[in-house]
């Protein structure tokens, strides 16, 4: 468990930066997409 606990936690951190990185990348198409649907 001790071991397991520090491995959870890098998982999470790198599965949170992964998703708010496409997260963000998501954000700028939809935005460039609205701008040419305006």
């Amino acid at each position: 468990m001790i071991f397991f606990a520090p491995a959870q936690r890098i998982f999470h951190l790198a599965f949170y930066l992964s998703s708010s990185y496409f997260f963000q990348k998501n954000m700028q198409e939809f935005q460039r997409i609205s701008k040419i649907i305006k």
